[in-house]
C-alpha cells in the first residue's frame, strides 16, 4: 500500500457577495445561455447602484457600487453560485464547494512535489 501525504486548503470567500465582479459574472451568465433581454435585465439590475452608510445623524457620501451582489435579495445567492460554480475547472485539486465555503485536497507520496503543486494550482485559482 502506497503511503500519500495529503493537504486541503479551506476557503472561505470572504464577504462574498460583495466580492463578485459584475463583467464576470455576466460573461459566465451569458455562457450559461442568459442571453439577450434576460442578461441586460440582469447587468441593469446589478449596474449604476449607490450607497451611502449613516451613523446617527451623519451620512457618508453617495458612492458607486462597482462589484456586488446585492444581499438580502432573492438572485443574490443564485448568482454568487453562478459566480463560483466553475472553480472546480481552474484547477486540478479535488474540489468540495459548499455555499460560498470551499475545500481543495491534493495528494502525493513526496512532500516538496506536494507543496510545488499544491502552490500551483493556488495561483491558477487566483488567477
Amino acid at each position: 500500500m502506497k503511503k500519500l501525504i495529503s493537504c486541503a486548503v479551506f476557503l472561505d470567500l470572504r464577504k462574498a457577495f460583495d466580492s463578485v465582479n459584475h463583467s464576470i459574472l455576466l460573461t459566465k451568465l451569458e455562457h450559461y445561455g442568459v442571453r439577450q433581454n434576460a442578461l441586460k435585465l440582469i447587468q441593469s439590475y446589478l449596474s449604476n447602484r449607490r450607497q451611502y452608510v449613516q451613523a446617527g445623524n451623519t451620512k457618508s457620501s453617495l458612492n458607486s457600487i462597482i462589484s456586488a451582489v446585492p444581499q438580502g435579495s432573492i438572485l443574490g445567492p443564485l448568482l454568487i453560485l453562478i459566480f463560483i460554480n466553475d472553480l472546480q475547472k481552474s484547477n486540478s485539486m479535488k474540489t468540495v464547494l459548499f455555499a460560498d465555503d470551499t475545500v481543495l485536497v491534493e495528494s502525493d507520496d513526496n512532500l516538496e512535489k506536494l507543496q510545488n503543486s499544491v502552490n500551483r494550482e493556488m495561483t491558477k485559482l487566483i488567477d
